[in-house]
């Protein structure tokens, strides 16, 4: 995932998946996560490509380490994504862990004023998207 050769894909990959996921949240709080990201893609015309390059590395040594756990279980006889699924709450808050550093020590006041907000309605939202982002890496790793 972290190969040069297929980083550029990879992070469009993930854009894709992100888009995806932001614009069918529903409700209150899908209107918050929605607005949020609308004005976070407005910051500069290559924000989502600088963002996801700069969570990749942290992010696939999470779901890694996971994938090393699924790996080393007793003989897995499910996928990896659907073997995640009990455990995303764990994974989920790994991967906000990284994002609250991220906006803390960005220096960017417009990009912590849009994380905020959302940060308190993102666990279940990140929860729900943990299987997904498992098979967003999948997919790019049996394509190269």
């Amino acid at each position: 995932m972290l190969d040069p050769s297929i980083r550029k894909d990879v992070i469009a990959d993930y854009i894709l998946f992100i888009d995806s996921r932001a614009s069918g949240m529903k409700g209150a709080s899908g209107l918050v996560v929605r607005t949020a990201y609308k004005g976070f893609k407005k910051i500069s015309p290559s924000i989502m490509e600088e963002a996801v390059s700069g969570l990749l590395e942290p992010f696939m040594e999470i779901l890694d380490s996971f994938h090393e756990e699924y790996l080393a279980a007793a003989g897995p006889k499910e996928s990896f994504d659907r073997w995640l699924h009990p455990r995303a709450d764990a994974v989920a808050q790994k991967l906000l862990a990284v994002t609250d550093g991220v906006a803390k020590n960005s220096g960017h006041r417009m990009l912590a004023s849009l994380y905020a907000p959302v940060r308190k309605i993102a666990e279940k939202p990140v929860i729900e998207a943990v299987p997904g982002m498992a098979l967003v890496a999948l997919a790019r790793m049996k394509d190269s």
